[in-house]
């Protein structure tokens, strides 16, 4: 405009002031509202004339803006209200902000499909397997990923558990065969004088460190004896059997219980960790029945129930198993007679606990075997095991469990029966 207006100064003013007027009038009041010219030539101004567009005037009190070009003695200032300036940059502003959002919200969302397509659902499928392993489901052979590097985790994965599911079934091999062994060495088939036996053993894990044997001693006596070795599963079970080996070198014609569990005690302290430990009673049933003599190497106190209700208790008589080498233990003798019932067991049926926490107790297993008919070693065995298991309800046990019970039975004429077999062992195949 100022070159136009410069070109046209010889002209005349009135016709500069038209050519002005004419332009001003031209101005939308859309997009330049409340807009006015003023133009300066020399010593000469001029300035639109709102009278020929009226609806272009500019609010007196409005504020404005003013923009201006030179040229050589042309000055020209176009000025319009600011509220309107404002507004369409604001408005020209929220578009631009709005397609941006709407370009970002669409571009987060063709991420996140290609992030749960290539990272997120592979991921959790490699996180299930790993879980799945985890709880023992091996040999899981896990998805190919969907992309190289995740392919590659898979496929470690994979190999890892086939890996494992290999170990666990040569382990669980070398389990059974160890379990099938220690159900040998602690079962019994030897010829007894008048008396019924009822072992229930049951392991924690799938070895036990209980260690249970009857022998038949070389004069018709004979001897029980039950061991629980400190803590369960391999290593426990491993020093159940070294107590085996121990014990069958021992001439136990020639000792009692208790110079037998020194001569035993000895040898373990040789034989095993210096914190390995094990408690252990050792009956011997003398040929006639008639009396039974017991040392006690701090295991769990057994009970003797007579025909008439009345109990005896099979105390401790002397330290653990390995603590010292030059430990001695007393020995106790209690008369027997037809109907007797001698428990033994281990502390997994004492200590059995509740799901609040509550331990089961030698009273309570007193009580569960006074209900059992005299004689029958079997039902008193099972009558202790059920009463742990009753008490502890569905918790598994923590701890082996075993019973031991033997029952002084009577023959037709009232007098003690001839020699018969062990009645009842029971090893738990859980």
């Amino acid at each position: 405009m100022g070159t136009a207006f410069a070109a046209l100064q010889g002209r005349g003013d009135e016709k500069l002031q038209s050519f002005l007027d004419e332009t001003c009038s031209l101005m939308s009041a859309a997009e330049s509202p409340g807009h006015s010219i003023t133009v300066t030539a020399g010593e000469r101004s001029f300035v639109a004339n709102p009278a020929v567009h009226a609806n272009h005037l500019m609010d007196a009190d409005a504020r404005v803006v003013i923009g201006t070009f030179d040229r050589g003695d042309v000055h020209v200032e176009v000025g319009e209200t600011l509220a309107p300036v404002l507004m369409t940059a604001v408005r020209a502003g929220a578009w631009r902000l709005v397609a941006i959002l709407l370009a970002g919200l669409l571009a987060a969302a063709l991420l996140n499909v290609l992030l749960l397509h290539l990272v997120t659902r592979p991921l959790e499928r490699l996180a299930g397997a790993v879980r799945a392993i985890g709880r023992g489901t091996l040999d899981t052979t896990v998805p190919a990923g969907a992309n190289s590097e995740l392919d590659g985790l898979a496929r470690e994965i994979t190999a890892m558990s086939r890996d494992l599911g290999q170990r666990e079934s040569a382990r669980r091999a070398q389990l059974a065969r160890s379990r099938r062994l220690q159900a040998h060495l602690n079962s019994a088939s030897h010829q007894t004088n008048g008396m019924s036996f009822c072992i229930e053993y049951h392991p924690a894990d799938e070895v036990a460190g209980d260690f249970v044997d009857v022998i038949a001693c070389g004069n018709g006596d004979t001897l029980v004896c039950l061991a629980d070795v400190v803590g369960h599963g391999i290593h426990a079970a491993m020093e159940a059997a070294v107590l085996k080996a121990l014990l069958l070198s021992i001439s136990i014609n020639d000792y009692g219980p208790a110079s037998i569990l020194r001569v035993l005690n000895e040898k373990f302290c040789l034989t095993s960790l210096s914190e390995d430990f094990a408690s252990m009673v050792m009956l011997r049933v003398s040929q006639d029945g008639s009396r039974v003599t017991y040392a006690n190497a701090g295991h769990e106190p057994g009970l003797i129930r007579s025909a008439t209700g009345s109990y005896s208790i099979i105390r401790s008589t002397g330290l653990l198993l390995g603590v010292t080498e030059d430990s001695e233990y007393e020995e106790e003798s209690v008369e027997l007679n037809p109907g007797d019932v001698i428990v033994l067991l281990s502390d997994g049926i004492t200590e059995s606990q509740s799901a609040e926490g509550k331990l089961l107790g030698r009273v309570a297993v007193r009580d569960a075997i006074s209900s059992v008919p005299v004689s029958d070693a079997r039902l008193a065995a099972l009558a202790a095991l059920q009463a742990a298991r009753r008490h502890r309800g569905d918790i598994p046990s923590h701890d082996d469990e075993t019973v031991v019970a033997v029952g002084m039975k009577l023959a037709s004429n009232g007098n003690y029966g001839r020699a018969g077999q062990v009645s009842h062992v029971r090893v738990s195949q859980n």
